[in-house]
């Protein structure tokens, strides 16, 4: 089945279902840990965020001594800080025997008493075996989770969270940790903005060298089966500082995602060829796809800019309006 691609033109909803794809990371970190904290970044523009610490039991020490316990922080939008204080304890004269016992309480500043607090009996097994704490992040909720084979909900805190923010693994004790791995969704509407207004891509384009300047949607020549329509965009081309590169800058028109694309938005990219004013092409369609291989851009008479997709069977013509 051909896959359809939103490159200036879209209206089929489900082709950017899967614009974005999660990203996961495995922190450099293994080893026994006593009475320290590790810092664990995050990606700039995640919009989830999801981080599971994978960590001994007793057997091979973490919860021999009652004082053992590791310690997750984190901010909210506010910058009020908030903690989930976690401990293994066992109910039984031999650590070994069933009796494992897990034990949550989750603290906001400002607040003398814990927010969430409880003791789980079901989520360890034994105690000679491994567990993982796994905290979920989205803009609006908090969730641990915490498991040996199959992780279990135990919390779930709601609030105005930043899942782009780091967190903190406070050890007290003596703690054993296999793995630290985080998993992110980043918005590539935040990742591709500039910053630029209207008013500074215009500055940045007057007087600037070909292809640079302001073009308007002009005419297409695509096929149905490959790219649909979507809008009709007004597009800047400015110089990419101390390169031959030239950025493309989306200004307006879009129809699809036209709440996620705004003026400064980075569109895509011109690279030079050894050919006069043909260029290699980058480009992020309306569901933040980015076209990367077998494109090219072409300028002629200065005056028409033309963005080509063969493997799509489309062009897009602009023209220019400064």
């Amino acid at each position: 089945m051909k896959q359809f691609l939103t490159l200036l033109f879209t209206i089929c909803c489900a082709v950017s279902a899967n614009a974005v794809e999660p990203q996961r990371i495995y922190h450099r970190f293994s080893g026994v840990v006593q009475d320290t904290a590790i810092t664990v970044p995050t990606l700039p523009a995640a919009t989830t965020s999801s981080h599971e610490i994978r960590m001994d039991l007793p057997a091979k020490g973490f919860g021999k001594n009652r004082s053992d316990k590791i310690t997750i922080g984190w901010q909210d939008k506010d910058s009020t800080v908030w903690s989930a204080e976690i401990s293994i304890f066992n109910s039984g004269s031999d650590e070994l025997l069933d009796g494992s016992h897990l034990y949550i309480a989750v603290n906001k500043e400002g607040f003398k008493e814990p927010v969430y607090e409880n003791t789980y009996k079901d989520i360890i097994a034994d105690m000679n075996t491994e567990l993982s704490i796994c905290i979920d992040f989205t803009d609006t909720e908090v969730t641990l989770l915490a498991g040996h084979n199959k992780l279990k909900d135990i919390a779930s805190l709601s609030g105005e969270f930043n899942p782009s923010g780091a967190i903190g693994i406070k050890v007290d004790g003596k703690v054993e940790i296999s793995s630290i791995v985080s998993e992110y969704t980043e918005d590539f509407s935040t990742l591709l903005q500039t910053g630029l207004s209207e008013a500074d891509i215009k500055k940045m384009t007057a007087g600037s060298t070909q292809p640079a300047g302001i073009w308007k949607a002009l005419d297409r020549d695509t096929d149905s089966r490959y790219a649909l329509a979507g809008g009709r965009y007004t597009l800047a081309i400015v110089p990419v500082p101390d390169t031959n590169e030239f950025d493309i800058i989306y200004i307006n028109g879009a129809e699809v995602n036209a709440d996620k694309w705004k003026t400064g938005m980075r569109k895509g990219k011109l690279i030079p060829t050894a050919f006069k004013d043909h260029y290699d092409l980058m480009w992020y369609d309306s569901a933040f796809e980015l076209i990367e291989y077998d494109a090219t851009a072409s300028v002629d008479q200065n005056i028409i800019l033309s963005l080509s997709f063969p493997l799509f069977k489309s062009t897009l013509r602009f023209v220019r309006q400064q």
